[in-house]
C-alpha cells in the first residue's frame, strides 16, 4: 500500500516524503559512540616532558584509553597503527608530526587504520628535593581535533597536582610515584575526555548522521539551472546545515556545504538526485569522492533529459 501511495505522488513529493522519513529515522534511532574511532597519542616534543619510552606515559596512555573505551568509543592503538602501516615511532615527535600520522593514516584504503578524531596529551613531571622531604609534580594537559574538518575542539589542562614523598627517593622511587599519581589522574581525565568528545557522537551507522562536516562540492560543465536544482534539492537532505558558494568560474562551480550526514550517505543522496534528474552517473556525470571534497564532472554539456519515474530511496 505504501509503494501504491508513493507511485501516485509527484516527484518532488516523492522525494522531499522519502527525505522526511530518513530525517525521522535518523532522529529516533538509538544513538551511541560506538562508530566513532579516536587516535590517542603523546607530544613528548619538549625535553622536559616524559617521554614515550617511559613506563609512566605508557600507564596514563593506557588509562586514557581506557576511560574512553568504557564510554563506548572507538580507540585506535598508534602502535597497532604503526605495525599495519609499516612504520616506525620514534621518540620527541613534536606536534606537526603527529597530525601527520593521523592524516596519513586516513588517506590509506585500510578502513581498520583511519579514525575521526584526534587526542593528544602531554604528561610532565617535577621533582623538588627538601630537607625534610620529596616534592613531587605532575601535569597533563592537551587538545582535541577533528582529524576529517581540522578543527579544533577543545582543550584540557589540568593544574600541576603536587605529592610527597621519602626524603631519600631515588629514581625508582620516583618513577613509581609519578606513575601512581599520573595514572590516578589520567583515570579521571580519561571520564572527562570521553565526556568533552560529545561533538564526536553520536554516530549511527544506521541513519549515516553524527558529527557536523563540511564538504567541498565542485560541479564541472552543469548547467546554472542543473545546479540550483541538486542544491535545492540538497537543502532536503537529513542534516543538512548551510551551503556557500566558494568560486565561481566557466564551467567550475564550487561550494561548501555543511551537514551531519557521513560521506556515504552523501554519496548514496547526489547519485539518486542525479539519477532522477537523468544525469546518471558513469555515463552522463562522474563523481568522484575524496574525503570531504565531492567532485561532479559531467562528461558533456547536452542538457539532461529526466526520468519520469523516481528512484529515490533517501534513507
Amino acid at each position: 500500500m505504501i509503494t501504491n501511495f508513493f507511485k501516485k505522488m509527484p516527484r518532488i513529493l516523492v522525494t522531499l516524503s522519502l527525505f522526511f522519513i530518513a530525517g525521522c529515522a535518523a532522529v529516533n534511532n538509538d544513538q551511541s559512540n560506538s562508530n566513532v574511532r579516536i587516535l590517542v597519542m603523546g607530544e613528548d616534543s619538549d625535553k622536559n616532558s616524559i617521554s614515550r619510552t617511559n613506563d609512566v606515559f605508557k600507564r596514563v596512555l593506557a588509562e586514557l584509553k581506557e576511560g574512553m573505551y568504557r564510554k563506548g568509543f572507538r580507540v585506535v592503538d598508534e602502535e597497532f597503527l604503526a605495525v599495519e602501516m609499516g612504520w616506525k615511532i620514534t621518540e620527541r615527535r613534536p606536534k606537526t608530526e603527529l597530525i601527520e600520522v593521523m592524516k596519513l593514516a586516513n588517506t590509506s584504503d585500510k578502513a581498520t587504520v583511519r579514525s575521526r578524531a584526534m587526542v593528544l596529551f602531554r604528561l610532565r613531571g617535577t621533582v623538588e628535593k627538601k630537607s625534610f622531604a620529596t616534592r613531587i609534580g605532575v601535569r597533563i594537559n592537551g587538545e582535541m581535533y577533528d582529524g576529517l574538518t581540522n578543527e579544533f575542539k577543545g582543550s584540557f589542562n589540568l593544574p600541576t597536582s603536587y605529592h610527597s614523598a621519602p626524603t631519600d627517593c631515588n629514581n625508582i622511587c620516583m618513577t613509581e610515584v609519578i606513575g601512581e599519581k599520573a595514572q590516578e589522574i589520567a583515570t579521571s581525565l580519561g571520564d572527562v575526555l570521553a565526556t568533552k568528545l560529545a561533538w564526536a557522537s553520536p554516530e549511527s551507522s544506521a541513519s549515516g548522521m553524527g558529527m557536523k562536516t563540511t564538504y567541498s562540492i565542485k560541479f564541472k560543465r552543469f548547467s546554472t539551472p542543473e545546479i540550483m536544482e541538486i542544491l535545492n534539492t540538497s537543502e532536503q537532505f537529513p542534516g543538512y546545515q548551510s551551503h556557500n558558494l566558494s568560486s565561481k568560474k566557466p564551467s567550475v562551480v564550487s561550494y561548501e556545504y555543511l551537514t551531519t550526514a557521513n560521506a556515504t550517505k552523501m554519496d548514496k543522496w547526489i547519485t539518486i538526485v542525479l539519477m532522477d534528474m537523468g544525469l546518471t552517473p558513469d555515463e552522463k556525470v562522474i563523481v568522484r569522492l575524496n574525503g570531504t571534497e565531492i567532485n561532479l564532472e559531467k562528461i558533456n554539456s547536452l542538457p539532461a533529459k529526466k526520468s519520469p519515474v523516481s528512484r529515490s530511496r533517501f534513507n
